[in-house]
């Protein structure tokens, strides 16, 4: 059974360990930045990829049939 002794000593050591990162903090919010960023340009620029498509494709001769698997 434990003692009080032992009790504290093993909160302390649990509260002293602490979360370890191979990234510093401006790295990470560097990080998550970049993923945000990416998140809502990817979307805006497929939208104005396909809609100039639709402006190549009587051009190409080609139809959006071709495109679409």
């Amino acid at each position: 059974m434990a003692t009080p002794e032992t009790q504290t000593e093993n909160t302390e050591t649990a509260m002293d360990s602490r979360a370890f990162s191979a990234f510093s903090t401006n790295e990470k919010l560097f990080m998550t930045i970049m993923v945000t960023l990416a998140s809502f340009f990817s979307p805006l620029f497929g939208q104005i990829e396909n809609a100039r498509l639709q402006t190549v494709f009587p051009e190409m001769a080609v139809g959006i049939a071709a495109f679409i698997p």
